[in-house]
């Protein structure tokens, strides 16, 4: 069996697309069966990760981190509400020449947490990365105004940041100035200080919701990377594998701090599979995984499935 479980390509190739394009390529060179899984570390497209176990899909509009309506998604699988927080305050939801982290919160996610504790669930899980914003969970805990939140929340963070680092690893990647990140670091201590919430690893993610989360809310914080290779059993699968083919937008050291890369990368070593890593950049292979890079362009669905057939061959016995 070969396992095919890319992420998203952020900004051109969503993970079920990537996953489809590699699947093709691999059909091309090897008649050998084929599971197919798109995979999230708790970022965009965990939705998508999940939907094919089974639920129900809700819409609903919540504020945007702007201020405007936006549309957001709450997956229900019996008992469980699933979430990613970018619906409401995205990255992607804000034009490049708007991006100001001190002006942009996480009201948005309030809203959705709100929506989704009113279905008949026992848990909600929030799924954290790709954000806009760098305010603690701020303007999440507003948009609540007090009131109890019943189905114990988990959170998935993508990363194992700290709050404490989240102003300055992440500020500028969301427009932030050198001046406007220490405004925000300040802001962030200070809410340490005022919830008396010690920080910890993973509290930085999402621009530090996943701190606001456990401080607000009291939300258990979990790897998401973990989390959704548990969830989707494709951890358990791995071990029948003769290779796995894998794949992001930038392969890189972040890669190993919690991301699902980097994650499964670990995980098939561990079990002695061969990997191919597919990336629009990547620094150099680890060793173990076959690291394919794109030099910075971006990568089409026609260019995965080639590089598949192109690579495929080598990990395979012959």
């Amino acid at each position: 069996m070969i396992i095919v479980a890319p992420t998203a390509f952020k900004g051109t190739i969503s993970a079920a697309a990537a996953a489809r394009a590699m699947a093709a390529g691999v059909r091309a060179v090897t008649a050998e069966a084929i599971l197919v899984q798109p995979l999230s570390d708790g970022g965009p497209g965990l939705i998508e990760a999940l939907q094919p176990l089974g639920g129900a899909l809700r819409l609903v509009q919540v504020r945007g981190p702007l201020g405007d309506l936006v549309g957001a998604r709450i997956l229900q699988q019996s008992r469980t509400a699933i979430l990613e927080s970018a619906d409401a305050c995205g990255l992607h939801l804000v034009a490049e020449h708007r991006r100001d982290p001190t002006q942009l919160d996480t009201y948005g996610v309030g809203q959705l947490i709100r929506a989704a504790a009113r279905l008949a669930v026992d848990r909600i899980v929030v799924g954290l990365g790709g954000s806009a914003t760098v305010d603690g969970g701020v303007g999440m805990a507003a948009a609540l105004e007090g009131e109890p939140v019943d189905p114990p929340i988990i959170a998935l963070a993508d990363v194992d940041t700290l709050l404490r680092d989240a102003a300055r690893v992440f500020g500028p990647q969301k427009g932030a100035t050198p001046a406007q990140v220490r405004t925000l670091e300040a802001a962030l201590m200070a809410l340490i200080e005022l919830t008396g919430v010690p920080d910890f690893p993973g509290a930085g993610a999402a621009g530090g919701l996943a701190y606001g989360l456990r401080a607000f809310l009291h939300a258990e914080v979990v790897p998401g990377s973990r989390w959704v290779l548990k969830e989707t059993a494709l951890i358990d699968k791995l071990p029948a594998a003769h290779a796995v083919i894998t794949g992001e937008g930038s392969y890189d050291a972040q890669s190993f701090m919690g991301k699902i890369t980097g994650t499964l990368v670990e995980a098939a070593r561990a079990h002695g599979i061969p990997v191919l890593v597919i990336a629009g950049s990547a620094d150099s292979g680890d060793g173990h995984a076959r690291v394919i890079g794109n030099a910075g362009a971006r990568l089409s669905e026609a260019d995965l499935e080639r590089l598949v057939r192109e690579h495929l061959p080598a990990l395979l016995p012959s």
